[in-house]
């Protein structure tokens, strides 16, 4: 298993999927296994990303990381350096 990071991160509960800054998903090195159009409301286009498999964990979670395989988009998550947006699709696991 491969592992880096800790990265920053938010949580987003108006979204309904994770979203990974491409600079992290670079440095994991993975390859995507699809391609996902996402439209945000307030946004007239629709946005292209890929999709990727990844595992996913608290860094500061007491006790053993539960890792959590999840099926993520890339792209820019915040100007101010957040790395992930963690979605609902996280937040359904606790």
């Amino acid at each position: 298993t491969f592992e880096c990071g800790p990265f920053p991160a938010y949580l987003d509960t108006g979204a309904s999927v994770t979203v990974l800054d491409s600079g992290v998903i670079h440095a994991l090195g993975t390859d995507p296994v699809a391609e996902a159009g996402l439209h945000v409301l307030g946004r007239d286009t629709v946005s292209h990303h890929g999709v990727y498999h990844v595992e996913v964990t608290l860094a500061d979670a007491p006790g053993d990381r539960k890792w959590l395989a999840l099926e993520v988009l890339d792209g820019t998550v915040n100007p101010k350096g957040t790395a992930a947006a963690l979605g609902r699709d996280f937040l359904a696991h606790f």
